[in-house]
């Protein structure tokens, strides 16, 4: 029942409670020699008395302030020993605090009921499970003493092997030595392992019980839920396990809080790998490059287009990127290498228009679209454009206006160089030989 009154500079202010039980300790007490059980709270600031226990005459000439759970304050009337009356109390008397003696009183009630091995369990409150738990232990037997810690040892079926491998015991030598590493030794009738951390040779000590002591490490305050790597090196360099790495992921993976409060991205859907084209231009990508710096002869666009078959690319300069002026140079294109079966572009006005629907329709010419910000569905082409780019901006260094016209050079030189992907000249995929070069008259 909290019931502290608002700050005051003339009177005392605490917070909190100083004990969390589930059953309410009470006193005995006596008011005008009438014997009443109180309720110890150590949430509260003033003790309280209920009206109707006192006699009718008693005057209260003062008002105390008391705050209820509510959040509401309310005045009630004091008397000489600043004990405030309440109407509705629900029980006789309720001592907080200002009790003179009350800790002594409360720690006289409280402590004979402190062993919990003799209370019944219970589900904890919402308060108790909101706490920390400062200290672990799978047993409340656990770790009692060093004795019992080492029957732990003896007792758990998965240190067996680690028992067997003792090489010192209490300083004796049982198999001679120079001892590998790991080895386990014993010490003070406790098993420890003697390993290697970081170039140091450290002795370690094997835990039977490894969930109470992964449960320090991870999810103590001062331990902060780091990772599951970070757990596992704090661990490896004080204690020793079988299966510790493996054992510490899955606690951490199964740590409700770090669920809870990790960043979790979803993770990218697979690939899907394109076909593989056979056939000289049955399916081309398409793109569109510019606006670049305007040349001599008007042309700020070019229209790229490679074949997936052979790799073999397509540059042409355009003075306007409009659906008819691209569809003007597709045939063009076709009454040289012959119409493709698909059309791989992206959503781009040009490629979207009812223009280059019908001439699609018309051709009979299957139109592939890439989603929407995503240019790697067409990664051919794109990375075609990077290449193209940086070859012109290299040859036209001096002129940068006449970069259409170097174009059919640098394309020249794009099919004559083996593909990484093919393994052959995109021209020798497409006309079945090898092209005169430069090296050639050379």
């Amino acid at each position: 029942m909290p019931t502290e009154a608002p700050r005051s500079p003339g009177r005392p202010w605490l917070a909190g409670c100083a004990v969390h039980t589930e059953n309410a300790p009470r006193a005995e007490v006596k008011i005008n020699g009438c014997p009443f059980l109180a309720l110890l709270d150590s949430g509260s600031v003033v003790s309280l008395v209920r009206t109707s226990i006192l006699p009718p005459r008693t005057e209260t000439k003062t008002k105390l302030p008391i705050t209820c759970v509510h959040g509401d304050t309310r005045e009630v009337p004091a008397r000489r020993v600043d004990v405030g009356l309440v109407r509705d109390l629900p029980v006789p008397v309720l001592l907080g605090r200002d009790w003179p003696g009350f800790d002594r009183l409360l720690a006289s009630v409280t402590q004979p009921a402190s062993p919990a091995r003799n209370r019944p369990t219970k589900k904890p409150s919402r308060k108790a499970r909101r706490r920390p738990v400062l200290l672990a232990s799978d047993s409340p037997r656990g770790g009692e003493s060093p004795r019992g810690f080492s029957r732990e040892q003896h007792e758990d079926d998965r240190l067996k092997h680690c028992w067997a491998q003792v090489r010192v015991a209490e300083g004796k030598e049982l198999q001679p030595a120079p001892h590998p590493t790991p080895h386990f030794i014993v010490e003070n009738g406790l098993l420890y392992c003697v390993a290697q951390r970081r170039g140091e040779e450290k002795t370690l000590l094997v835990v039977p019980r490894s969930k109470a002591v992964i449960e320090i490490a991870h999810a103590h305050p001062m331990a902060g839920h780091l990772g599951a790597q970070n757990t596992v090196q704090g661990l490896r360099d004080r204690f020793h396990w079988p299966g510790l790495e493996a054992e510490v992921r899955r606690f951490c993976q199964a740590c409700p809080t770090c669920q809870r409060t990790s960043p979790r991205t979803p993770s990218p859907s697979p690939l899907i790998p394109l076909p593989i084209i056979e056939v000289p231009f049955e399916r081309i990508g398409m793109d569109l490059v510019g606006p670049l710096p305007k040349s001599a002869r008007g042309h700020k666009h070019i229209l790229v287009i490679v074949d997936y078959a052979t790799r073999y690319p397509e540059a042409i300069p355009l003075r306007k990127a409009t659906t008819k002026a691209i569809a003007q140079e597709l045939f063009t294109l076709f009454s040289r290498v012959g119409i493709p079966s698909q059309i791989l572009t992206d959503q781009g006005t040009p490629f979207m228009s009812r223009m280059m629907a019908d001439v699609c329709k018309l051709l009979k010419v299957q139109q592939l679209r890439t989603t929407v910000y995503h240019p790697q569905t067409d990664g051919l082409v794109q990375r075609f454009n990077q290449t193209l780019k940086q070859m012109l901006r290299r040859v036209a260094a001096e002129d940068k206006r006449d970069w259409d016209q170097m174009l059919p050079y640098v394309l020249f030189g794009i099919r004559e160089i083996p593909q990484a992907s093919t393994g052959f000249t995109p021209f020798e995929l497409l006309f079945g030989r090898q092209p005169r070069g430069l090296l050639d008259v050379t």
